[in-house]
């Protein structure tokens, strides 16, 4: 026998390449656009429980300090805009109840919705234009004191 009949085979050949190349690439195409789909529920969900903690977080932190808190659309920097698709929201305590972020008051939390280019968007019906503010026992009102019933949809 010859050294180069005894010799093992090691490698691939092309063939066998194309062929895991090809199982791979359909694999792929098939995997993609799941995995968009999930990602896009997982921001939904993530802004869902964020709006959804901010609320809370508002109302016990009015229980707590036995003081109105409020929650509103807007930033730090330009205060309660009711801007809601803009993606930001204020919670504060809100000494005098009327709904706007004063110098005096003191900013408790701040929210985001998460992910890219508005992504998610959250929008306010009437009552949430105005902030809500969340009475020392837990009832939520308008700025004037009238009953604060109104939908957040993100």
């Amino acid at each position: 026998m010859t050294q180069a009949a005894t010799r093992t085979r090691r490698g691939f050949s092309l063939v066998e390449l194309m062929v895991t190349i090809a199982v791979l690439a359909v694999t792929l195409a098939l995997a993609i656009p799941s995995f968009a789909n999930l990602t896009a529920q997982n921001r939904l969900a993530a802004a869902s429980n964020g709006v959804q903690a901010a609320l809370m977080a508002a109302r016990q932190t009015a229980i707590s300090l036995g003081r109105p808190v409020s929650l509103c659309a807007g930033d730090p920097a330009t205060g309660c805009n009711g801007d809601w698709p803009a993606g930001q929201w204020l919670v504060y305590e809100d000494s005098d109840g009327d709904g706007r972020l004063d110098d005096t008051e003191t900013l408790l939390r701040q929210g985001t919705v998460p992910g890219p280019d508005g992504a998610v968007v959250i929008e306010g019906n009437g009552p949430f234009d105005e902030a809500i503010v969340y009475l020392p026992e837990g009832r939520a009102v308008k700025p004037g004191g009238g009953f604060a019933a109104g939908t957040l949809r993100v």
